[in-house]
Order: C-alpha cells, then structure tokens, then sequence
C-alpha cells in the first residue's frame, strides 16, 4: 500500500525536475568558435582581415575577401582538465580528484568557389561556400571517490525531501526501491489520525522520535558530458572595388549533448544502521539533441591602404531541442538485497539564443605582418524557452526558468586579438589572445558561485606550398580556471521556516576546469 504513495507526487516531479532547463539554454546558447587553425591561432580575431574559411563563421564578409576556389579540412583535438575538490558536510576536505580527457573531433570542413564578375571595377567577384563549424564542445568529465561523511546523508536527504513534498525523480526512486519507507509514530483519537513519517535506510529514531544519521557513509560522484554544437554554413559574399566586402550566412544549427551523473552511497560499518543498510547507487542519463536555424550578416570596409573594418550581425538561433532522460536507482541492505528501480521521459522544448554583434579593426603592414582587434557582444538575458506549441507553458511565471534567465544572465563581452607574421617566403607564425566575461553574478557568501570568466592564448604555424596545398597548425590553452561551487550528492535539507534555514548541511564539492585544443588544417586551393 505505501509504495503506491509515488503516484500522487509524479506531477510536482515532472515540474521540478525542469529547473535546470535555465542553465541547460545558457550552454547551448554560448559559443567557443574553432574554425580552422589559421583562424585560432590569431585568436579567431579575423572579422576585420578575412579571407579565411574559419573566418565566415562570424562575419560571412570574409567570404568575399577571396579570390581564388578552396577546399579545407580540419581535424582537432579538445582536452579538459578538471579538479574537483569534495568537502564533507562540516566543511572539512575529504579528497581532491584530478580528471584529465581529451577527444578526436572535426572543428572544421568546408568548400568555396569563387566567380569572376568584373575585371577592374564594380562587383569584381561572388563567392559561394558550404562549410561545417564546431562552434561549442561539451566534453568534460569530473570525479571524487569515497568521501566520508558522518552527520548528514544522501538517502536521508530524500526522506526529507520527501516529507516537504520537494519530490523528484530521485525521490520516487528512492521509495521504490525501499531506500525510504515510513514510520507510524502515533494514532489520535477520536478519528484515529495517523501520524507518520519518512526516513531513509541510513535514518535511526532517537528516543524523541526524531531522526539523525546512524553512522558514517561513504560517498562518491562521477559526471561525464560530451557533445558539441555544430553550424553549417550555406554563404554568399562579394568584393566591390577592392574596398566594400559583404557575406551573408544561412546557418543551420544541430547540437547533441550527452551527460551522465552517478552518486553512490554506501555504509562503512552496516552494524551501524538499524535497517541494515549496504549501499544505494543511482545514476541519471540526459541526452539532448537540436535542430535550428540563424542568419549572420556581414561587411569589411577598407577605406585606405592596409587598414579594414569589418562588423557583423547574427540573429538568434531558432531551435528546437529533444531531450531523453533516464533514472535508475539500486539499494542493498541485510532486509531488501539490490531492489532496482529506473524511470525514463522524453521532452520537447523550444529555446531562442540571443542577438550577437560583432566588430573588428586590422591593419596590414606591407607584405610582413597583420594584425586584428575584435569585439562580440550578447546579452543572454534574451534567451527565451517555450513548449513545442511555442507559448511559455512551465517556463513562465515569477519562477519560471524564462524569469531566472532574465533575473541572472547578463552581456558576455568578448575581446579577441590576432597577429600573423611572413617569417620567410612560405612560412607565417601566429598568436592570439581571447577574453569572455562572465555570465552571471550568482554569489553565496559575498563568493561567486560559478564564475566563467575565460582566458585563451593561441599560438600557431602555416606553411604554402608553391602549388595550391597549404598546412596550419594551431594550440589554444585556457590560462585561468572556470570555477564552480556545488553540492554534488544532495543539497542541504531539513528546512526550518521559522529560520529559513536549513538544519543539515551537505557535503559540496569546489570545480576548477580548463580546456586546450590542438588543430591541423589541410587546404588546397583551385
């Protein structure tokens, strides 16, 4: 009779387990542009100089720099350092791990033909190009093993949870596998109203009826992410006298996105636990993948010798986004030997990116050097989220996750700077340097709770063939760290209204990452 107690709790479910749709369209709405290696190594600061595939990307009026017919091909490789360092509930360090990953990818692959109109004046030429860009990388993964805590507990926290109604997925697991169950503490007359109440299979009752933790627990917490977003670009762009470049890019947007967390819970002595708890394992699966659609537009101008400008426009991305969850959950104890349990969904949203402005300043000194200054700007307070029915559903409201945005989410500003060196005929040198602010202000304590403010330096070789064949090469490495607070197993529970605090605390982890990547392109020209 009791396990039948999830059912009327599924709908809250379902609600608070979208919470984190906010967060979910900040990540895809972000860019980390890769291109080709010519391009990274000046820092992606070509809007401004043009003439390079990976260029179009963000201001399609490279495209009509152009004068010859090309084909590129760039394969990369995308590392993540992180470091995760576990607290346990009284604040004490536990354990550090340090995760290190890298992956083979295509940042880049593309075609461009270039047609002849007019010889010395007017339109001189209208360039066409397909191209593939990896604009975004998910890959990523975090871990500690077997922190110890002895005052607060991850199934203790469900029972709670539970008990104040906040039911997810988690907690619907948790009963279903027995990792909670209720207690009846009294009967009162003259109805026979029965008081009750939840507790987890790590949960003892003290003499008053309350509960505490039996004994210690062990913890232990992975998360692996991977994924990418990729645009695909159908472009047109054009020279007028040498001096005024336009581009146009249609732009079609697919993204997928896998991430999968585990948690487990186990006792280090299980004499310690009235219910015989052993462990309870849970491990929750989303897969999302998106289809959308965005226009770039672009110009370079060249008003005397050597010096360009060039500023671009790109519009929001239209998408929309199919995510699949799954959940299961296994408990152990001396009474209930590995009772499993799993639940899986499906959701279709619509998300819309903000606007983004692009403007670029260069300079060619002679035939020896080039240099490029660029600045982007987007506001991600303007993402929006919908239903499939494009009317906000779930996401509206004071509380809704289209709020939260507005309320959190502000102007990333992103500077990017380049220079390319002639060092002898056929072979160039490169650098760059990126800046992104941060996204948001979120703070507890006077203390930023994640902050993704991101630093980058690019450096780079190239090398021309007296053919048509060319080799770049290009390594970026982030010179600062992405910093996150969170609690990875549970968040801390047992609420007091009278205080609006929390009675029991929660072990919280401290995530530093970074990222590099190394690419090659091969080109040929025709």
């Amino acid at each position: 009779m009791k396990r039948t107690l999830i059912i009327s709790a599924l709908v809250l479910a379902s609600l608070t387990a979208r919470s984190q749709y906010a967060w979910d369209a900040l990540r895809f709405s972000q860019t980390s542009y890769e291109g080709t290696a010519r391009s990274l190594s000046m820092g992606n600061a070509m809007a401004a100089l043009g003439g390079d595939m990976g260029a179009i990307a963000y201001n399609p009026a490279a495209l009509g720099v152009y004068r010859y017919s090309e084909f590129v091909i760039t394969p990369s490789v995308n590392g993540t350092q992180d470091v995760l360092s576990s607290y346990n509930y009284a604040g004490t360090l536990s354990q550090g791990g340090n995760n290190v990953g890298a992956r083979i990818g295509l940042s880049n692959i593309g075609a461009l033909f270039d047609f002849k109109i007019n010889e010395n004046y007017g339109l001189l030429n209208l360039n066409v190009a397909i191209s593939a860009h990896q604009s975004a990388n998910y890959f990523s993964r975090a871990s500690t093993d077997y922190t110890l805590n002895d005052g607060s507990a991850y199934l203790s926290a469900l029972a709670s949870n539970y008990s104040e109604g906040y039911i997810t997925e988690e907690e619907d697991l948790g009963w279903s596998t027995y990792a909670l169950d209720q207690k009846v503490i009294r009967i009162d007359p003259p109805h026979d109203t029965v008081w009750s109440d939840i507790y987890g299979m790590t949960d003892m009752f003290l003499d008053d009826n309350t509960l505490a933790v039996a004994g210690p627990v062990k913890h232990a917490y992975t998360r692996n992410t991977r994924g990418y977003t990729q645009d695909v670009n159908f472009s047109v762009g054009g020279n007028v006298n040498n001096m005024f470049f336009f581009g146009l890019n249609l732009t079609l947007v697919t993204m997928s996105y896998n991430s999968t967390i585990s948690k487990r819970e186990s006792s280090v002595n299980v004499s310690d636990f009235p219910t015989g708890f052993d462990y309870c394992s849970y491990s929750k699966n989303i897969r999302m993948s998106g289809v959308g659609f965005k226009m770039t537009a672009g110009v370079i101008v060249r008003p005397i010798a050597g010096l360009s400008i060039g500023a671009s426009v790109t519009t929001p991305a239209w998408t929309t986004i199919r995510e699949n969850r799954y959940y299961d959950m296994t408990t152990s104890s001396i009474q209930h030997r590995q009772i499993s349990s799993d639940i899986s969904g499906s959701y279709t949203f619509k998300m819309t990116s903000p606007w983004r402005w692009t403007a670029g300043l260069g300079y060619i000194f002679g035939q020896r050097c080039s240099v490029d200054v660029d600045y982007e700007a987007a506001y991600y307070g303007q993402i929006k989220l919908t239903e499939k029915d494009g009317k906000e559903g779930i996401f509206s409201g004071d509380y809704g996750d289209n709020a939260y945005i507005k309320n959190n989410f502000k102007t990333v500003h992103s500077v990017r700077a380049g220079t390319e060196w002639l060092i002898v005929p056929g072979f160039s040198m490169r650098a760059g340097y990126n800046f992104y602010s941060r996204t948001n202000d979120l703070k507890e304590n006077d203390r930023l709770v994640y902050n993704d403010e991101r630093h980058f330096a690019s450096f780079g070789l190239g090398w021309r063939s007296r053919s048509s064949i060319y080799i770049d090469a290009a390594a970026q490495v982030q010179c600062n760290t992405v910093r996150e607070e969170f609690n990875p197993m549970y968040e801390p529970y047992c609420y007091d209204p009278l205080t609006d605090e929390y009675l029991v605390s929660a072990p919280y982890a401290v995530e530093n990452s970074r990222a590099w990547k190394v690419l090659l392109t091969i080109g040929f020209r025709f």
